[in-house]
């Protein structure tokens, strides 16, 4: 289930594990759009969506005029790293194990809702979101707003099975843990994520409701993925025996 706006993900998700990673320092101008498009073949058009989030989750500031360009920020590695390692402590909650569950069920509740959500529904995602843009830094408002978002398109699928298991799901602890959990790049996602279903619910787009469904499910599958080796770089960076391993420093010449 892929869908054409999808693929700036790609471009998206190579630049955050290049950062973390360290491949790309702060302040570092990245090529021009043409060339990124070249380099990654897909349109200009993917590489500035792919640009535009990178810019709303703080990894790159756009500067205008002759002198300008994109460039990361100061603090874009703490950032990139934080939004994959951020996931990491959750394996113990099953949180892999929720997600295969998640992506089994939910494009289709999301399918379900596009096309029977009420306006009383439609009006309860879009507040959720709202929620989101008016509280971003705040994890308290995120779970209550994460719950509600989840829980509005299983009872907006009108499916009496969905409707009495799916909020009381989405009303476990360990999920509230999860949200909890979640750092500022993992929160932008969801709600970048979330007014893209609702959208999709709200124009009874079907097709899309579970496509963009799908890829949020898919991109918390990848970050958790990711975060064991984004956490074991750090981890061996800062071992003893990786300090043992680094060459001596040379002394300059007389």
């Amino acid at each position: 289930m892929r869908s054409p706006h999808r693929i700036f993900e790609r471009v998206l998700q190579e630049f955050r594990l290049a950062i973390a990673r360290g491949r790309i320092g702060p302040g570092q101008r990245l090529p021009a759009e043409r060339v990124l498009a070249q380099q990654f073949r897909v349109s200009r058009g993917s590489v500035r969506e792919a640009v535009r989030i990178l810019e709303l989750f703080g990894l790159v500031t756009v500067r205008r005029g002759r002198e300008g360009g994109v460039f990361t920020t100061a603090n874009c590695a703490e950032i990139a790293r934080d939004s994959f390692t951020s996931l990491q402590p959750l394996g113990r909650h099953g949180f892999q194990h929720s997600l295969e569950f998640r992506k089994i069920v939910e494009p289709r509740v999301a399918e379900l809702a596009a096309l029977r959500a009420s306006e009383d529904h439609l009006n309860t995602l879009r507040k959720s979101i709202l929620m989101l843009e008016e509280h971003p830094a705040s994890p308290e408002v995120f779970v209550e707003s994460n719950r509600l978002f989840h829980q509005t398109l299983a009872v907006a699928s009108g499916n009496p099975y969905i409707q009495a298991f799916l909020p009381e799901f989405f009303g476990a602890e360990a999920m509230s843990h999860a949200a909890g959990t979640a750092g500022p790049v993992q929160r932008s996602f969801a709600r970048f994520f979330h007014s893209r279903i609702a959208d999709a619910v709200a124009r009874r787009d079907v097709k899309e409701a579970a496509v963009w469904m799908d890829a949020h499910l898919s991109q918390l599958e990848s970050d958790f993925l990711r975060s064991a080796e984004v956490v074991g770089l750090d981890a061996d960076a800062a071992s003893p025996a990786a300090r043992r391993r680094r060459p001596p420093a040379r002394r300059p010449r007389r």
